[in-house]
C-alpha cells in the first residue's frame, strides 16, 4: 500500500481516511499485502477466502468452497512434536466449535513437495449482526527461523549443561536473588546433599565455616557478596560441613552474570576442593616441627660429667693396645737400654752376685728363659 501520509508533504485527513477505507474494503488491497497468511472459513469450516501469503505457506492455491479440505487447507498438518494433527484439533476447528479465540498455537504444516513450516496461528470467530456464529478468520505466521534459533539455543544450553556436569570441579549457578538454579554432580558430592532448585539460596552446603572455625552465615558467604556487590569475589577460603559431619575446605570463585543490557541476572560459582593441599601442609608442618625439635636437642650443651671408667678400662682407653713390655710374663725384668743400644733385657743379679743370662724374646714367641738360667734358679 502506498504511503499516503507523507509524499514530501502531509496529506489531508480526508484523503488518508478515504484511502484507508478503500484498502480495508478491498481484499486485494490491505489483506493481500500482509506478510502473514490470512484465510476465512464458513460455519462448516469450508474455505471462503485467503491471501497470497497463505497460498505460499500451503504450497498450493486451493479453490474456495472446496469441501475436500476443511478447517485447515494445508496439505498435511502436525503437532510441534511431530505427531499428526487431527482436523478436529486445528485452530479453526476449535474456534468454530467453541466460539472462543485461539491464541499463539504452534502448528507444523507440510507442503505437497515435502517442505515443512512452523506456524503460529491466531484464530477468531466471526459473528453476524444478531450475534450468530457465521465463520472464523485465521491469521498465521511463519516462525520456522525463530524455531530453528530456539532449537539451536536449547541444544547449546544442553551441551553447556553436559559440559558442566562432566567437569570435576564443583559448579553451581543462582539467579539474581541468590536462588540456586543449577549444580553439577561434583557440587553435590562436595556438599554431601542435593539442595532443592529454586528454593535453596546462596550455597548448597549444609553449614559453612571460616578457616579459623568461625561460623559463616549463608547470606554472608562469598557468593552472596558477589551478588550483592555485583563483582567477582576472589582470595577467600571457606569450609563446607556435610550432613555426615565431614568438613571440606574449599576456595570459591563467584562471578556475577549479566545480560546484553548489563543487568544482573545471576551468578556462577566454582568451588575448588583443597583438602589434599591442607593435608599436605599439615604433614609438612609436622615434619618441620619435628626437625626443629631434634636440632634443638642436639645443639643443647651437655650438663652432666662423663661417666667414670674403671682403671683397666681407663688405661685401655688412654694407652690403646698394651705394649710388648706389658704383655711380657716378666714386666719387672724389662728395662730400657741406653740410648744408641737396642732394647735388650738385663740379667738380674742372684744372691751370689752372678748374673742370670736371659734370652731375648722374639716378637713371635715372646720372651723365653734359657735352660741354664732355669737350673740356677732351681738351685
Amino acid at each position: 500500500m502506498d504511503n499516503l501520509a507523507f509524499r514530501g508533504q502531509a496529506a489531508s485527513d480526508s484523503f488518508v481516511a478515504a484511502a484507508l477505507r478503500r484498502s480495508l474494503q478491498s481484499w486485494d488491497g490491505l489483506i493481500e499485502s500482509l506478510p502473514a497468511g490470512v484465510y476465512t472459513s464458513d460455519r462448516d469450516g469450508v474455505l471462503v477466502q485467503y491471501n497470497r501469503r497463505a497460498a505460499e505457506l500451503w504450497g498450493r492455491s486451493p479453490t474456495p468452497g472446496d469441501t475436500q479440505f476443511r478447517f485447515c487447507d494445508a496439505h498435511r498438518a502436525f503437532r510441534p512434536d511431530g505427531e499428526p494433527l487431527d482436523l478436529a484439533d486445528a485452530p479453526m476447528a476449535q474456534v468454530l466449535r467453541t466460539g472462543e479465540p485461539v491464541r499463539d498455537q504452534e502448528v507444523v504444516i507440510e507442503t505437497p513437495d515435502g517442505r515443512r513450516f512452523f506456524i503460529l496461528a491466531n484464530a477468531d470467530p466471526l459473528f453476524d449482526d444478531d450475534g450468530n456464529l457465521v465463520g472464523g478468520v485465521n491469521c498465521f505466521q511463519d516462525v520456522t527461523a525463530l524455531k530453528a534459533a530456539e532449537t539451536a539455543r536449547i541444544d547449546g544450553e544442553r551441551r553447556f549443561h553436559d559440559l558442566l556436569q562432566a567437569l570435576p570441579a564443583a559448579i553451581y549457578t543462582t539467579d539474581a536473588a541468590g536462588r540456586i538454579t543449577f549444580y553439577n554432580e561434583a557440587a553435590a558430592e562436595l556438599w554431601g546433599c542435593r539442595p532443592e532448585l529454586g528454593s535453596a539460596e546462596w550455597c548448597g552446603s549444609w553449614r559453612l565455616w571460616w578457616p579459623d572455625g568461625t561460623p559463616l552465615a549463608h547470606d554472608q558467604c562469598p557468593m552472596a557478596m558477589a551478588l550483592k556487590e555485583g563483582r567477582p569475589i576472589r582470595g577467600y577460603e571457606a569450609v563446607a560441613e556435610r550432613p555426615d559431619g565431614r568438613r571440606v575446605p574449599f576456595i570459591p570463585f563467584p562471578t556475577p552474570l549479566r545480560n546484553a543490557a548489563g543487568e544482573l541476572v545471576g551468578a556462577v560459582n566454582m568451588l575448588v576442593d583443597i583438602s589434599e593441599r591442607k593435608e599436605s601442609e599439615t604433614r609438612q608442618k609436622t615434619l618441620v616441627d619435628e626437625l626443629n625439635h631434634r636440632v634443638k636437642i642436639r645443639s643443647r650443651p651437655c650438663s652432666r660429667s662423663p661417666p667414670r671408667l674403671p682403671p683397666a678400662a681407663k688405661f685401655r682407653s688412654t694407652c690403646g693396645t698394651p705394649s710388648r713390655a706389658a704383655s711380657s710374663p716378666f714386666p719387672a725384668l724389662m728395662t730400657s737400654s741406653p740410648a744408641g743400644i737396642g732394647n735388650r733385657p738385663t740379667s738380674p743379679r742372684s744372691s751370689t752376685g752372678s748374673s742370670i743370662p736371659i734370652a731375648t724374646a722374639t716378637a713371635a714367641s715372646g720372651p723365653r728363659v734359657s735352660r741354664s738360667g732355669s737350673a740356677r734358679r732351681r738351685r
